[in-house]
């Protein structure tokens, strides 16, 4: 491939990300070694808040920043590593829970079944450009489903969502892999599309859900897009329908949804399900570094 406007992308081998790395800086960290969240770094809601529920997602994400009294607190910290927790909702806390919990979903399924946790960075950090890469282990319970990803802050022309990994404890759509998705919004119609939907297997069988640390990364620079598994490329795509608007890191855990099976919330033994995060960062080139933003959006 080359891209002739970008110089370094068109010279430079970027099918490991030991041959690039040393040409970036850090520009943002966590690596999660406290006893809590930093509210300069985060946020527990997420853009749209908590009164839309989307994917027919079964979980309720409790907002413990904002709202520390709520009555579940999805973080707890190991002292190297954060440890999102979902359970299923006792029967204590349903009075907690927003109303649009007992509206009917169009998908289906039974909203609110469960107490999850959501880190997002607007209105806290975003930018333009770089390599963003998680250390993580996942659950291999059946209906868990954790996610990092890239999102905007507000809607707009070329404003996508980069997943860099979504996991499924138990895939419905055959063996266990990691899923990398690219949506966008077209500039002519308004519509959400998808670049179609890529899975990587794990190299010599198993899964990824098995109690070891895997790191997930994507390095996203002008039309280009690359997904790495442990510090190897493993998918790319490149053309003007990549974003150029600033970006916000999401990491969370889902239970049950549209696209992941109802855990099981009789069986004690599963719960809590459990996503873990050793450490979240991001890196960029020199020229992209003015594009970085501390804080609320002005």
């Amino acid at each position: 491939y080359k891209i002739a406007t970008d110089h370094f992308a068109s010279e430079t081998d970027l099918s490991a990300v030991d041959y690039f790395i040393d040409d970036f800086d850090v520009v943002f960290s966590d690596e999660f070694n406290g006893t809590s969240l930093d509210p300069n770094r985060w946020q527990t809601r997420l853009t749209w808040g908590d009164e839309r529920i989307i994917n027919g997602e079964q979980q309720y994400f409790v907002n413990s920043l904002e709202q520390p009294d709520w009555g579940f607190e999805p973080f707890t910290f190991t002292g190297e590593s954060m440890v999102i927790n979902a359970i299923p909702v006792p029967d204590e806390l349903r009075a907690n829970l927003p109303a649009v919990c007992d509206e009917a979903d169009p998908l289906g399924v039974d909203r609110c079944e469960f107490l999850s946790g959501a880190l997002s960075t607007h209105d806290r950090f975003q930018f333009i450009y770089g390599y963003t890469e998680g250390r993580f282990k996942f659950s291999g319970v059946p209906g868990s489903l954790s996610s990092f990803y890239l999102y905007h802050r507000y809607a707009g022309s070329h404003a996508p969502e980069i997943d860099i990994i979504e996991y499924l404890g138990e895939n419905p759509f055959g063996e266990e892999a990691a899923f990398q998705t690219y949506h966008f919004s077209d500039p002519n119609t308004g519509e959400t599309r998808s670049v179609p939907t890529m899975s990587y297997k794990k190299p010599g069988g198993g899964t990824y859900a098995d109690n070891e640390w895997h790191t997930f990364g994507v390095l996203w620079e002008p039309q280009l897009v690359i997904w790495y598994i442990d510090g190897r490329e493993v998918k790319r795509m490149s053309g003007p329908q990549v974003s150029r608007q600033p970006m916000n890191i999401v990491n969370y855990l889902v239970a049950g949804s549209a696209w992941a099976p109802t855990p099981d919330a009789t069986n004690a033994s599963l719960f809590p399900i459990q996503f873990e995060t050793d450490y979240i960062r991001v890196y960029q080139r020199e020229e992209f570094k003015a594009t970085t933003l501390f804080g609320p959006v002005q």
